[in-house]
């Protein structure tokens, strides 16, 4: 079984050779029936974050193994310290496939410190050449998804990342809606400062060289957005066709209230406010207009909040 824990995890970064050069298979198979060499490095990381996702882990992980693929793959799966069954069954897993799941498993909640657990455990330690992004309480449909969009970037090395459609679930019912739908055919970085997220973050591939810049993300509540953005500092973000993943939402019960909307949108503010930086203020006409949305809604809220 590999190793589950923080203290174990730098083990896997340190290779005494060069390990050897994957030979693509001649046709996509599923990847828990695929055999690689010894060491044989993964052309593409899937990094996953859970908490609490008891009732949703298994088919996350389903929705990962089930790919079929010309080439290897590893699951990257970090528990933030979850209080339910999710670690057990991320443990069940990691035995079953100790060659593709290989976990982090925290005793002590990490966001909670102020650390960003994609950042600072999984990120150091992927080896593809592309990163695959899906948290545990959503999960994959297509079984041919990372074939595609793989195949998308290594056609058109212009491109930095890739996106898909993505479906809809709120407690549990699907609800016709998709994100993506509304992008044609790609997004530039003009196109990611932008009041909503374009797409969602299951759908999510990008180049690994870009994740230096990823691990010294400042603390923001829209990391997905963060993410495209700084992608897209590198090049077009390339949509794949097909609806390939669903986002589950949830009824907390207090995402309408007028304090959470408020909340909302002074974190998205700050949020442009660091895009706008990050690229150098190059579309700060954009980023000014984003600010103003958000400001209108913040002044809607406080208004119902006087009456």
């Amino acid at each position: 079984m590999p190793k589950s824990t923080p203290s174990n995890h730098g083990s896997r970064i340190a290779i005494a050779q060069t390990p050897p050069a994957y030979v693509p298979l001649s046709h996509p198979i599923r990847i828990t029936e695929q055999v690689w060499p010894v060491e044989t490095v993964p052309l593409v990381s899937i990094c996953c974050l859970t908490y609490n996702h008891e009732r949703f882990i298994a088919e996350c992980l389903d929705g990962f193994l089930k790919q079929e693929t010309t080439f290897p793959v590893e699951v990257l799966i970090h528990d933030d310290a979850s209080v339910d069954g999710t670690a057990e069954i991320i443990r069940i897993y990691a035995a079953r496939h100790p060659q593709i799941v290989y976990p982090i498993l925290q005793m002590e909640n990490q966001y909670s410190k102020k650390k960003y657990p994609m950042s600072i455990f999984l990120y150091p330690r992927v080896k593809g050449e592309y990163i695959a992004l899906c948290e545990g309480d959503d999960y994959w449909i297509d079984s041919s998804k990372l074939e595609k969009q793989v195949s998308a970037l290594q056609l058109c090395p212009k491109y930095s990342s890739s996106f898909h459609e993505t479906e809809v679930i709120f407690n549990g019912e699907f609800t016709g809606r998709k994100y993506g739908v509304t992008i044609k055919s790609e997004l530039k970085a003009e196109d990611t400062i932008a009041a909503y997220a374009p797409f969602h973050t299951s759908s999510f591939i990008f180049r690994s060289k870009i994740s230096p810049r990823l691990m010294t993300m400042p603390r923001v509540t829209s990391g997905d957005m963060y993410h495209f953005s700084v992608a897209s500092a590198h090049g077009p973000i390339v949509k794949v066709a097909g609806v390939m993943s669903v986002y589950r939402k949830h009824d907390g019960g207090i995402t309408s209230s007028r304090l959470v909307i408020d909340r909302f949108h002074q974190d998205r503010i700050k949020l442009i406010h660091l895009l706008d930086e990050m690229h150098e203020f190059k579309y700060e006409a954009k980023a000014a207009e984003v600010i103003a949305f958000h400001n209108r809604k913040i002044s809607i809220a406080n208004g119902l909040k006087k009456r």
